[in-house]
């Protein structure tokens, strides 16, 4: 059963959806020159670059950063931010120290690195060829730099390293040196302090005669002034302290009041486990990022991975804030700035719970130092005035004694060449080059030649209006059901089945199912006369018009052999050559064209039979006769409509040869004396402008659409099986293939 017009384009669109390698297969072919010239022109500029390329060679060291921190080691008891980071944090602090310029400029300097114009090398440039990345977990950084040159790579790295570590030293001594300048500073005025509190003791007890005191109060003097001691030392730790919480403050925007929810937070050990993880996370996608791009499917990997871990630390903190209740720098989101963040973090939780307990051992000692004072005010007031003064002269005396020792260290300390990094391998050659391999290059450079050479295929072929295969006419009349493909005449074709190995000879002739009834043409004009007559099931289909969109497409030719295949099932046929304007069917059939149609409708003294040319007993071909000058009226008058009446009375099927639709407006005129329209189309002949001016003017006429009819197709092996019955040769074509043959020889 036939599929209805709806179904029948549906099944079309979908085929077409899929992925048609014919029909790149036919693109390549149409375009082979251009598409050629591309591959070959993009394969030999990736040899000719290949053979160019300059191996290039990687040298790796490491480098171990010792956690230090010479200055405030000297200065005991003054907090400092920068000890508190975290250990990643510092490490990412210390590789932008890595990558300052005078870092760089030392050992661009120290090996008189040329660029290509043998200028000295820009710090840039430099950069571009440097990759430092810290290894995971650990304190240690890895110094890599690639160059043309082996032994240069390798001296590149062990100088970095050096220069570094020099650069190291430098700034330590310049810390030592300010730590040691302050207690200088500070030793004068502490040594001026303890001489004053002395004079003031020996005067009061010159003036009062006290000597001693007794056991009791020596024991309460002591423990005063460790009192003293201990209160001033928490109160500086209580100041830096609060120092680094305004700085901390500052950078995250927590304003004072969330203490307690980041303090409940420090003691929960679920969210520390969080944070820990998300912190290695971070140090992963670190370590990554110095090695890959950031599309790299490991890196997205973490980062999904970092998300995740991003929303279990977000619900283990709501477990136990309320999360709407922090700033929004301390959601879970915010962690997302990295791992300094996250450090950041840590430390403002550790330090809000060191702020607390300072707080508190404080309180502690000015409480037991208020009780002390309150018992010494029991003594009598002379031995009362000595404890002060013996009090006094005990602060000044700790003070003074820490500070010399301070100062004793840092001069040591000062003379000690001790950085705060150790190389621990030196430059190390990989041993082979890291470039890009050549024949990577050229392998890379044939399949991006493949894709160009399609791409401008492809824009050839949307800049042709040419329409150049059978998928495409189908396309453009997908309104019209496709009745019949004829193969093309005179194309030499080579069977691939078993049935016929020979060569094909070319064929001349247009009238193909007379003169070779057995090509594969043949059997085609033989199937579209199957499916005419099956269109046809009533018998009511008696006027066929065949025209084209434009001339050369081959109707001409169409009618002819469709009029000899009904022929041959004893059918009664004529020709009727309508087209006025460049009549063929006399041409076709090598018959005159003395009197035809034209001289029949001008002129009434002309009968119909005596312009009847009998090609057998069942054909009849009517030619155009003379080209008269307006042939609209000769087509549109009352005879012509007369004519055709007569004839589909007289004859089983009346196949009106009419001018192509896009050159005249004469085949829409012959539409109103005929059954149906029959449209032929040719690849390689027919414009996409011409196809879709014919498609508005038969789809605004109104007409009866019997069907299309793609003519002169190019047959590929695979399709020959349509065709296999031209394989039974007759004995006549025989006789004419040796004949030929022997002519040949």
């Amino acid at each position: 059963m036939p599929l209805n017009q709806n179904q029948k384009n549906e099944s079309f669109v979908q085929e077409n959806d899929s992925f048609n390698f014919k029909t790149y297969t036919a693109l390549i072919k149409r375009h082979w020159l251009p598409f050629s010239i591309t591959i070959g022109s993009v394969f030999t500029l990736s040899i000719l670059y290949a053979i160019n390329i300059k191996p290039i060679y990687e040298a790796r060291g490491l480098v171990l950063l010792q956690s230090q921190n010479q200055s405030s080691s000297l200065l005991a008891g003054i907090p400092s931010l920068g000890s508190s980071s975290g250990a990643q944090n510092q490490l990412n602090t210390q590789i932008e120290i890595f990558k300052t310029e005078p870092v760089l400029l030392t050992t661009i300097k120290s090996l008189n690195l040329r660029d290509n114009d043998n200028r000295q090398i820009s710090t840039r440039a430099f950069q571009s060829n440097l990759f430092l990345s810290p290894i995971p977990r650990t304190d240690v950084f890895q110094v890599s730099y690639k160059s043309p040159d082996q032994e240069e790579a390798v001296k590149v790295v062990d100088n970095l390293m050096n220069s570094y570590i020099s650069n190291n030293i430098r700034l330590g001594k310049l810390q030592k040196s300010a730590a040691t300048q302050f207690i200088e500073s500070q030793l004068p005025n502490v040594k001026a302090q303890l001489d004053k509190a002395l004079q003031e003791r020996q005067d009061f007890s010159e003036s009062n005669n006290i000597l001693a005191v007794s056991d009791q109060t020596t024991a309460l003097i002591n423990e005063l002034s460790l009192l003293r001691q201990g209160i001033s030392e928490k109160k500086a730790e209580l100041a830096g302290l609060k120092d680094i919480q305004k700085q901390l403050e500052s950078i995250l925007g927590v304003s004072t009041s969330e203490s307690n929810y980041i303090a409940t937070l420090a003691e929960s050990a679920g969210v520390q486990t969080a944070i820990a993880s998300l912190q290695e996370t971070e140090e992963q996608i670190a370590a990554l990022r110095a090695r890959y791009q950031p599309s790299h499917p490991q890196i997205q990997s973490l980062l999904r991975q970092k998300d995740l871990q991003l929303g279990v630390l977000n619900q283990r903190i709501s477990e136990f804030v309320d999360i709407n209740k922090l700033s929004k720098q301390y959601s879970a989101t915010s962690l997302q700035r990295g791992p300094a963040a996250v450090s950041l973090l840590t430390q403002q939780i550790t330090n809000s719970i060191q702020l607390k307990n300072v707080e508190q051992q404080l309180g502690n000692l000015q409480l037991r130092y208020e009780q002390q004072v309150a018992l010494s005010n029991q003594l009598p007031e002379l031995q009362k005035g000595f404890l002060l003064k013996e009090l006094a002269v005990e602060v000044a005396k700790t003070r003074y004694t820490t500070l010399l020792e301070a100062y004793q260290t840092a001069q040591i300390s000062e003379n000690q060449d001790l950085g705060g990094a150790v190389i621990i391998q030196p430059a190390v050659p990989l041993g082979y080059p890291v470039s890009t391999s050549p024949l990577r290059v050229m392998f890379l450079g044939g399949i991006l030649g493949v894709v160009l050479g399609l791409g401008v295929a492809y824009l050839l072929d949307q800049i042709d209006n040419t329409v150049h295969s059978e998928d495409e006419i189908r396309t453009l009349y997908s309104f019209l059901t496709v009745l019949g493909t004829i193969p093309q005449l005179n194309q030499p074709k080579r069977k691939l089945s078993s049935l016929v190995i020979e060569e094909e000879v070319e064929r001349h002739t247009t009238l193909v199912v007379r003169d070779d009834p057995k090509l594969p043409a043949s059997e085609a004009y033989r199937m579209l006369l199957a499916n005419i007559r099956f269109s046809n099931s009533d018998g009511k289909l008696r006027v066929i018009t065949v025209t084209s969109a434009m001339p050369g497409e081959g109707k001409s030719t169409t009618v002819a052999n469709l009029a000899l295949a009904m022929s041959e099932l004893g059918l009664r046929i004529v020709i009727v050559d309508s087209d006025l304007r460049r009549p063929s069917q006399h041409d076709v059939w090598q018959i005159p064209n003395r009197i035809g149609l034209s001289n029949y409708l001008v002129d009434s003294s002309v009968l119909i039979a005596d312009s009847l040319y009998s090609e057998n007993d069942y054909l009849d071909v009517l030619t155009a006769g003379a080209i008269p000058p307006n042939p609209v009226s000769l087509l549109n008058s009352e005879r012509y409509s007369n004519l055709l009446m007569t004839l589909s009375n007289n004859y089983d099927y009346v196949l009106i040869d009419a001018p192509p639709l896009t050159v005249a407006a004469d085949a829409l005129l012959m539409g109103r004396n005929s059954n149906t329209l029959l449209l032929v189309a040719r690849p390689d002949k027919l414009l996409r402008t011409a196809a879709l001016k014919a498609k508005e003017s038969i789809l605004n006429s109104g007409f009866n659409l019997l069907g299309l009819v793609i003519n002169a197709v190019r047959v590929s092996g695979r399709d020959e099986m349509y065709y296999y019955y031209s394989a039974e040769e007759n004995a006549e074509t025989k006789q004419k293939r040796k004949f030929l043959n022997l002519i040949g020889k």
